[in-house]
């Protein structure tokens, strides 16, 4: 799958063994804003094998959506870029990291559900998340019975 949609990119959002993260921003419609894996194109493969990977998961609520791929010239160097949906939250770890280490038990409940949805339909498409930690499960808004909420989503489809 590849995608024509023009973008801009915003800023960096982190640095992996496989690539670098940005924000960016759909030049179509300023309120799309979706983060962009960067590799170079010919060190890809990975980043290939992730799309791939999450071509399974289309409408996983506990999975972070894939927009699709594209390949882009910067400056002569062909890069391969991988278009997910953006987490506004940050991670799990991030999370974490503002309440001092102690989410509410009742959340750790709900947190825990979502987790094990997100890796009962992974595991049924038969594959194995090899890399599950707090900065690879991401956060994002939601709102529930007209209350603000959260919903994690599983990320990160590396090697393994």
């Amino acid at each position: 799958m590849s995608t024509n949609m023009e973008w801009l990119r915003l800023k960096k959002l982190g640095q992996g063994t496989y690539g670098t993260v940005y924000l960016a921003m759909s030049t179509f419609t300023e309120e799309l804003y979706f983060a962009v894996k960067n590799a170079n194109l010919e060190d890809s493969s990975t980043l290939q094998k992730e799309m791939r990977i999450f071509q399974k998961f289309r409408g996983a609520n506990e999975v972070v959506k894939c927009y699709g791929c594209c390949v882009s010239n910067e400056g002569g160097a062909m890069k391969y870029n991988l278009l997910l949906e953006y987490a506004p939250m940050g991670s799990l770890l991030n999370l974490m990291r503002d309440c001092g280490g102690r989410i509410p038990e009742s959340h750790v409940r709900k947190y825990t559900k979502m987790l094990l949805r997100g890796l009962s339909c992974i595991d049924n498409n038969g594959h194995v998340h090899c890399d599950l930690k707090p900065a690879n499960i991401l956060v994002f808004p939601r709102e529930v019975d007209g209350l603000s909420d959260v919903q994690l989503k599983i990320a990160d489809f590396g090697p393994g």
